[in-house]
């Protein structure tokens, strides 16, 4: 029997219903902090995900940074929040883990010398990885098994 698609999952969901599966503070400004790589395309899901917060949150500023990029990326991306007033910045660390040397030390020091060198700016790193939330491993669940073919289809 096949799985129901959990409300926030679904594409004709109020954006106010997703919204509110969220039950942490609300930042107007978020930092997505990812991995990165030289290739240009790598920065896509990241890019999407940022047009998607915006797109469910209309008045959230979303800049998407890359540790690959050094501590000038995120310098820049919090120069210019500050620039245009916010005062709060959550930076969101998109990795699928937070077992890793980049969550547990990489991303926690580069916050810190943001910090220092930003004293007008709170910054918040959330706690854990994007990628340990319950909602995100659904999602990934769901996509994986869109792409797995039954024995009885491919036996067609």
């Amino acid at each position: 029997m096949p799985r129901a698609t959990p409300a926030w999952a679904r594409d004709d969901a109020l954006p106010s219903r997703r919204v509110a599966c969220y039950e942490g503070p609300v930042f107007r400004a978020i930092v997505l902090l990812a991995h990165g790589s030289p290739d240009p395309d790598w920065g896509a899901p990241v890019q999407q995900l940022g047009a998607r917060i915006q797109a469910i949150a209309p008045g959230v500023a979303v800049r998407d940074v890359y540790l690959s990029h050094g501590d000038e990326g995120l310098a820049a991306a919090l120069a210019e929040l500050a620039g245009v007033g916010h005062r709060e910045v959550e930076v969101i660390a998109c990795v699928l883990s937070a077992g890793g040397r980049h969550r547990k030390r990489d991303i926690p020091a580069l916050v810190e010398r943001m910090q220092a060198r930003f004293s007008a700016l709170t910054l918040t790193l959330r706690d854990g990885a994007l990628g340990e939330d319950a909602r995100v491993i659904e999602a990934m669940a769901i996509a994986a098994l869109g792409t797995v073919r039954t024995s009885s289809s491919s036996d067609a």
